[in-house]
């Protein structure tokens, strides 16, 4: 028993890409759905350079959402079938 506890409080968490974008509005728009909906949803952004200073944050970012592995398949109902 305190075996299974300490293992549920250590193990680490996997997170799962539900969706991915290089369109800000898309990715602002399926954020803020599943936040709405209860769902912990974090960023994993990707830049190929651009933007001022060579910044990290130019035409070719990729917004990577991602929500724990046991919200997958509810954060994809949210996604595909919500309006």
């Amino acid at each position: 028993m305190i075996g299974e506890f300490f293992r549920k409080i250590f193990t680490p968490k996997k997170w799962v890409v539900v969706y991915s974008t290089q369109k800000i509005d898309e990715y602002m728009t399926v954020k803020g759905k599943l936040n709405a909906n209860g769902i912990d949803a974090r960023t994993d952004s990707m830049g190929a350079g651009g933007g001022l200073g060579g910044g990290g944050d130019g035409f070719a970012t990729t917004y990577n959402i991602i929500v724990l592995e046991e919200y997958v398949h509810k954060a994809n109902d949210i996604i595909h079938n919500q309006k």
